[in-house]
């Protein structure tokens, strides 16, 4: 939505990290848009008995390089441990898109869904002073503002189900 300045004809656009990150048509989620510059996070990670074993805070911010999207995101955990990665993320056109970050095992793949974004990774995750490699399928819903958006991602190893992890990722 343009605004007008005062005692002006011309509108005044807002700063791309103002802008709702919904496409032009009001209704699909558009997620370089919603992560390009400061985002705030926070969540948690529950194991498949339904018990929270951790939970954490998020700072990430998106900028592009080139033709790439890139997240600089630092996961502050309850436990003290931080996490730090940096996501590359490649449009494909189409509404699909292909990330590598350090941790991901392969690349993860990424596609458009109704207001959100699926992506599905394998990542090296530390557990108990060893590494696990989790697959996970994350579904990321924004709402209906587009200023917040809901992540819940399940993690399996070997196919099964070994917990969830919910975040809540919000612009300034």
């Amino acid at each position: 939505m343009e605004t007008m300045a005062p005692h002006s004809e011309e509108p005044v656009l807002p700063d791309a990290v103002d802008a709702p990150a919904v496409a032009d048509d009001g209704e699909s989620f558009v997620f370089e848009r919603f992560f390009e510059g400061p985002v705030k996070g926070w969540g948690y990670f529950e194991d498949r008995f339904r018990k929270v074993r951790s939970r954490f805070d998020i700072d990430m911010t998106g900028h592009w390089l080139d033709e790439v999207f890139v997240m600089d995101e630092v996961l502050r955990l309850d436990n003290g441990q931080v996490q730090e990665r940096r996501w590359r993320v490649h449009p494909l056109g189409g509404q699909r898109y292909r990330a590598q970050v350090d941790d991901v095992v392969g690349v993860a793949t990424g596609e458009a869904i109704e207001n959100g974004v699926k992506w599905a990774y394998r990542i090296k995750v530390p557990v108990g002073g060893r590494s696990l490699v989790l697959a996970f399928d994350d579904r990321m819903h924004a709402d209906d503002t587009g200023t917040s958006v809901l992540n819940v991602a399940v993690a399996r190893k070997w196919g099964v189900t070994v917990g969830r992890l919910v975040a809540t990722y919000r612009r300034p």
